[in-house]
């Protein structure tokens, strides 16, 4: 385990960061700045459920995981990339969830 700081620090920048916790965003020498995202359900769960309960589902398949991941993939912004992101920013949840 470490912190995103070292994980950044030790790979020059090229770490892919996300973590159970949040972490503060981390500049690097050349001063660049990277943001950990946090690893969490809050980006798939509200718009599955709302999917299922929506449509009746009651079993949410591998399948179905699986295009909710995409599409929580593909509301990555060219912004989140550039900052290193794993996940959209966190205040886009409402726009990710309506995605997936």
């Amino acid at each position: 385990e470490c912190t995103a700081e070292q994980a950044y620090a030790w790979t020059d920048g090229r770490a892919i960061v996300a973590t159970g916790s949040p972490f503060q965003p981390v500049t690097l020498p050349d001063g660049s700045v990277r943001i950990p995202s946090q690893c969490n359900n809050m980006y798939i769960f509200p718009g599955l459920g709302l999917a299922a309960s929506a449509t009746g589902i009651e079993i949410i398949t591998d399948d179905m995981l699986y295009v909710a991941a995409v599409a929580c993939a593909g509301s990555m912004s060219e912004q989140d990339i550039a900052e290193g992101r794993t996940f959209p920013n966190i205040k886009r949840i409402r726009e990710v969830s309506l995605e997936v």
